[in-house]
């Protein structure tokens, strides 16, 4: 009974509750997840008031509480959410590299393309520049006659 009072006296102090469920789940929880954790202590605190009541009427003689399974439960849960947060973020980089990637082949091309376009241009205006030599040529050939 003393074991289960004294149980419940450290869950009942929010101080040493999160200290604690940051040295069981070694890392910092986001606020979402930490009230939720709450949520969860608040649960197991009203069962652990109703099994102090029980023990303090001697309705049940012998209640043991697995206080680890609560929180190696808590710690799977936290991992996994965490894992997920990891993947949504990697998921998400992947994307940006994506289209950054893309981004850059496409500026590749318009520059491939502008680069086509510019010799072209200078062929165009070597085939003129010959075209109005040729004449010349022909201008002065008759004029000769």
């Amino acid at each position: 009974m003393h074991s289960i009072q004294n149980a419940f006296r450290f869950l009942s102090n929010s101080e040493i509750f999160s200290r604690f469920r940051s040295k069981i789940f070694g890392f910092q929880m986001s606020t979402s997840y930490s009230s939720l954790m709450d949520s969860m202590m608040s649960d197991f605190r009203t069962k652990l008031d109703r099994l102090t009541e029980l023990l303090a009427t001697g309705e049940a003689t012998q209640i043991q509480i697995d206080v680890e399974t609560f929180t190696k439960r808590c710690g799977r849960i936290a991992q996994e959410k965490q894992a997920r947060e990891q993947l949504k973020h990697d998921r998400l980089a992947y994307l940006q590299t994506n289209a950054s990637r893309r981004a850059a082949d496409i500026a590749e091309r318009k520059a491939a393309i502008a680069e086509k376009a510019g010799q072209a241009e200078q062929l165009e205006c070597k085939i003129a520049a010959e075209t109005v030599s040729s004449w010349k040529i022909k201008i002065n050939y008759f004029k000769n006659e």
